[in-house]
């Protein structure tokens, strides 16, 4: 029973493993963006921020937060 909860086929064939999903809180982007806030990749160059996560650090996924009445002096 515990073989088949976990998906094991028993039959001794290797399985692909699942797709990985690497995400980042991007709440905060537009909070800094709005407050001058620059980002540089790791050459020193300037680029977007969605830009660099995605292509730099294989980013896939992303989490979006929505304030009400947000203080956007925390950064």
């Amino acid at each position: 029973m515990l073989a088949l909860t976990f998906g094991f086929s028993g039959n001794g064939a290797a399985e692909a493993a699942p797709a990985f999903a690497k995400g980042a809180d991007i709440s905060w982007v537009p909070g800094m963006e709005a407050q001058g806030y620059k980002w540089k990749d790791k050459t020193g160059v300037q680029r977007d921020i969605l830009d660099i996560l995605k292509n730099d650090y294989q980013i896939n996924s992303a989490r979006i937060r929505v304030w009400v009445n947000p203080n956007m002096n925390d950064y």
